[in-house]
């Protein structure tokens, strides 16, 4: 909740009573001891001095909701879902935001409802936007509450300078796993001056860390990211005898938040939920292979949603789009291309998306027509986005999606899963 009532700060009903405890009336002062910028007398200098100090009463009075609501908190993330509690999770998971103005608005990742679903118990740490000491010690504290609860495994994740606390928390308890997506904490851009300390202070922060279990990750096209940490950090993992894994910008996901997007949980959840539970992590430890359940992306496809098939009698450039194709863009965006009708004058399929975050609900599903050109299916409606498929010769297919404007342009990747 903000601390103001309004975006333009205090409320007016607030306002009339600030200055009513200072002793205005209709904007002009009771006390009448101020002319000009001079006190007049000692009765002025008392009355000033007592107005001042109703002002500040009140003041405090107005911001002690705020002050309390900025201390840290943790909560459920999925209130809707029943707590396992210690005796039967597998363990808890705490999670934290990155430095937003307004974290309550922030939508957690979908990788900890995959989680939820392998039976941890996910929270969420309510804090400051950018109060890495305290932010990182309440972390601490919370992550020791919960075990003495009864959590046998508590995990430590986040986003950017959520992730970058995460690690801080770690050298001021025991924790059993920790998940960063892009930490970072010293702002975007070589333009910035601190920006570098995004890398040469992150490494002191793995120096310093308690030993555990670290899975980092750092992507394409993220501004916070000087470039190069992947490496540096692998070399003080090792050192340290510390079981990691690191992801280095993955080739078909990118940006700075795309740790929250679906393609990321799809890819990697049923990884992290490997590596932050099992007994002991050998050196011949792999990520699963991620399956594809449609039912569970929450993507709205037509029902009886009929497949166009490859028949002898279709072009080859044409048939070898026939199938139902599964994948996501850069941004992390989930997405389905379903051709209903394959033919050499023209193609009909159901084009349909997912949700980009936790708190979206834009997902949706539209028909397109389109022709096969090249060795490429495009459509291209006028007034509407333009899409293009195009065969990799792995079996997949490059997708490119372009605002009708052509302002905005995404690139993704399709496998057939039908």
């Amino acid at each position: 909740m903000p601390c103001w009532p309004n975006s333009r700060g205090i409320s007016a009903l607030s306002r009339t009573a600030v200055l009513k405890a200072a002793g205005y009336n209709h904007g002009r002062p009771e006390t009448q001891g101020l002319s000009g910028k001079y006190f007049n007398s000692a009765a002025a200098l008392r009355n000033t001095t007592a107005m001042i100090f109703r002002i500040v009463l009140c003041l405090a009075a107005l911001l002690a909701p705020c002050l309390a609501a900025a201390e840290p908190s943790l909560v459920p993330i999925l209130p809707e879902r029943p707590m396992l509690g210690g005796a039967s999770a597998k363990g808890a998971v705490i999670w934290s935001h990155g430095a937003t103005p307004r974290p309550e608005a922030t939508p957690h990742p979908f990788y900890l409802e995959m989680l939820a679903q392998q039976g941890w118990d996910v929270f969420r740490l309510n804090r400051q936007p950018s109060d890495s000491p305290k932010s990182a010690q309440a972390a601490a504290e919370q992550a020791d509450k919960l075990r003495a609860e009864g959590y046998r495994s508590i995990v430590l994740a986040g986003q950017s300078f959520g992730g970058w606390l995460s690690l801080a928390a770690a050298a001021r308890t025991k924790i059993d796993a920790v998940i960063a997506t892009a930490p970072a904490a010293y702002g975007r851009d070589a333009a910035n001056d601190n920006w570098q300390l995004n890398a040469t202070n992150f490494y002191r922060l793995l120096e310093r860390m308690n030993r555990t279990r670290v899975m980092l990750f750092f992507f394409t096209d993220d501004p916070f990211d000087p470039g190069g940490r992947a490496a540096r950090a692998a070399e003080i993992m090792k050192r340290r005898e510390m079981t990691s894994l690191i992801v280095d910008r993955p080739a078909t996901l990118s940006g700075h938040t795309v740790g929250s997007s679906a393609g990321f949980a799809r890819t990697y959840a049923a990884c992290m939920a490997a590596f932050i539970a099992a007994p002991r992590i050998g050196t011949d430890f792999r990520c699963p292979v991620p399956t594809v359940r449609l039912a569970d992306a929450g993507i709205p496809l037509p029902k009886n949603l009929a497949v166009a098939s490859a028949t002898p009698d279709l072009p080859r450039e044409v048939a070898q789009f026939a199938g139902l194709w599964f994948g996501h863009y850069s941004d992390g965006r989930e997405f389905v291309l379903a051709p209903r009708r394959l033919a050499g004058d023209g193609v009909e399929a159901v084009y349909a998306f997912g949700r980009q975050n936790t708190a979206d609900k834009s997902a949706g599903a539209s028909l397109r027509h389109g022709a096969v050109n090249d060795n490429a299916l495009v459509f291209g409606e006028s007034g509407r986005p333009s899409l293009t498929f195009q065969p990799r010769g792995d079996g997949r297919l490059n997708a490119i999606w372009e605002s009708p404007d052509r302002s905005v342009t995404l690139k993704g990747v399709l496998k057939r899963i039908q």
